[in-house]
């Protein structure tokens, strides 16, 4: 499990994480099995390039948290490593996204409360509730594969 030590050190990885999230969207947007889901995924890699983006802003203004205030524990439990999706199919890359934006999503929240900056806050459950929509359209997705076997 991934130790931080400090606020910086948690942003860094998060905007490695909104990176790969992109990277994995593109790809799944090569596999995607309609237009419909092609362009989900194009617009879901559109938004993680803005978190990432909304991230690097953050960094130069956060205040750092008082280390007594980091749980540092809690965060790590939420930042699995994602496996590579190059050797997996359709549907399991699809699991991989549904914990990939439920980690994310639980990141901002914990970081939401952490901090005391209103924007800051503000911003943090913001990307929270983004995560959480992308992490529905994902397990819907999911569902309509799992239907479409049955």
């Amino acid at each position: 499990m991934k130790k931080f030590e400090s606020l910086a050190e948690i942003l860094t990885f998060a905007i490695a994480q909104e990176q790969a999230a992109y990277d994995l969207y593109i790809d799944l947007s090569k596999r995607a099995r309609t237009e419909a889901m092609k362009k989900v995924f194009l617009d879901f890699a559109e938004q993680e390039k803005m978190h990432k983006q909304r991230l690097e802003r953050i960094m130069g203004v956060a205040e750092p948290i008082p280390p007594d205030k980091l749980n540092t524990e809690k965060i790590s439990r939420y930042l699995s490593a994602v496996p590579d999706p190059e050797n997996m199919t359709y549907e399991e890359v699809i699991k991989v996204a549904i914990n990939k934006e439920h980690a994310a999503m639980m990141l901002y929240q914990i970081l939401a409360k952490l901090t005391e900056q209103k924007e800051l806050r503000e911003v943090l459950e913001l990307l929270a509730q983004e995560e959480a929509h992308h992490k529905r359209q994902f397990e819907k997705e999911y569902h309509d594969i799992q239907m479409k076997r049955n």
